[in-house]
């Protein structure tokens, strides 16, 4: 992945990576509007809104990372794909 964006939303906002899990679930990184310290939104889930509802309960989040947290995600994504490279 680039560290440019792939493209932009139709509010501006950068989309740096996206694609689709092993599950059929969207996974996109994306620039957040929230002005002052840079973040992102990982979005992960099928309708795009940052979490699937079941029977009125939230069941997954997107993560909304600083860039100290996205270094740390990226960090840990890595360790996997490096560990699981070697099965």
């Amino acid at each position: 992945m680039s560290d440019k964006p792939v493209r932009l939303t139709q509010r501006g906002f950068a989309v740096y990576g996206e694609f689709t899990d092993s599950r059929g679930q969207d996974v996109r990184v994306q620039e957040s509007s929230e002005v002052g310290e840079p973040r992102c939104w990982v979005f992960c889930d099928r309708d795009g809104e940052g979490g699937t509802i079941h029977l009125g309960k939230v069941l997954a989040f997107s993560p909304y990372l600083t860039v100290v947290g996205a270094r740390e995600l990226a960090a840990a994504l890595l360790a996997f794909a490096d560990e699981g490279g070697r099965q």
